[in-house]
């Protein structure tokens, strides 16, 4: 790898503007065209997190004028320089036994899969395997290209109203709910860290039967939802099985006021130091027995340290 163009791991180098304008002046395609370029590959990092350029340039040219591959390339070498939320790389980034890619065997990475480590990589690697590129019209595929897009469907909409009509102290807009919502389902996160989220920006619960509402609710948005992890298809197009609400309901914590994990941590430390530690043995534990105070250590060596029973 050339450590002008890219850093130690393999990821290009993000060039200061001068660079890049010198770059772009030596593109014979017109401005317009290379700013659609650009588009398209905003789109497929929203869409499907992770395409070959190959794959994405074969999208590109059934939908557009023809331009050639070489074409193609100079604009993706120019865009791998720019500061975007996704990057250009190699197999051999992600796989150390690879052989140096080719320019247009490498893949076009959406951030998210690589800035916390590997292994979402890889997992949705697996995930995407033997399914089709979802690939809709020229005009809804480069709506992805805002990362913010919402295709409003029935089911978004079923659970706009219930936050409009049944939640009247959200922390935020309902527009940012369901972008929150949106986001968890397109990266395939699990009921119950989207009840928490839910729960975070002021979702409330009155009883179980309208958590059930909720739930039956965001269970059917996000089998209409477009996932990466399925190349852009819902789980509805993948005939994925139906969820059964009573199993997913019965490992969600609903009930109480939202509470973040240092907030209930902090509780449960304050719980312990501040509990009566008895100075006598009058209903002391056994010495072997677990301590009283929660610590997980014996009694003997814990709180019942210096007591001969």
């Amino acid at each position: 790898m050339n450590n002008a163009t890219h850093d130690e791991y393999g990821f290009p180098l993000v060039y200061e503007k001068t660079a890049l304008a010198q770059m772009q002046a030596k593109i014979s395609l017109p401005a317009e065209i290379i700013e659609l370029i650009r588009l398209y590959f905003a789109a497929a990092a929203n869409l499907y997190a992770r395409i070959p350029l190959r794959k994405l340039y074969d999208i590109y040219i059934s939908q557009n004028a023809y331009i050639s591959e070489s074409d193609f390339l100079q604009v993706t070498e120019l865009i791998s320089h720019e500061h975007h939320h996704y990057a250009v790389l190699g197999r051999e980034v992600f796989w150390e036994a690879a052989e140096p890619s080719l320019s247009i065997d490498r893949e076009l990475v959406a951030s998210h899969l690589y800035e916390s480590g590997y292994d979402y990589y890889y997992e949705t690697e697996v995930q995407q395997e033997g399914i089709k590129y979802y690939i809709p019209s020229k005009e809804e595929l480069l709506n992805y290209a805002d990362e913010w897009y919402i295709e409003w469907t029935p089911q978004v909409a079923a659970v706009e109203r219930y936050l409009r009509y049944s939640q009247r102290k959200l922390h935020c807009p309902i527009a940012d709910v369901i972008d929150d919502l949106h986001l968890a389902m397109t990266m395939g996160n699990d009921y119950a860290a989207m009840t928490n989220d839910a729960r975070r920006l002021g979702v409330r619960f009155d009883n179980e039967q309208s958590f059930r509402t909720f739930l039956r609710l965001l269970i059917d948005m996000c089998r209409h939802t477009r996932q990466f992890n399925r190349r852009g298809h819902t789980p509805e197009e993948c005939n994925a099985p139906q969820e059964d609400i009573d199993m997913i309901a019965a490992g969600i914590e609903y009930e109480g006021e939202y509470e973040d994990g240092l907030t209930r941590a902090a509780k449960l430390l304050r719980a312990a130091f501040d509990k009566p530690q008895s100075n006598t043995l009058s209903g002391a534990p056994s010495k072997n027995a677990p301590c009283p105070c929660g610590s997980g250590r014996k009694y003997k060596n814990c709180c019942g340290k210096g007591n001969k029973l």
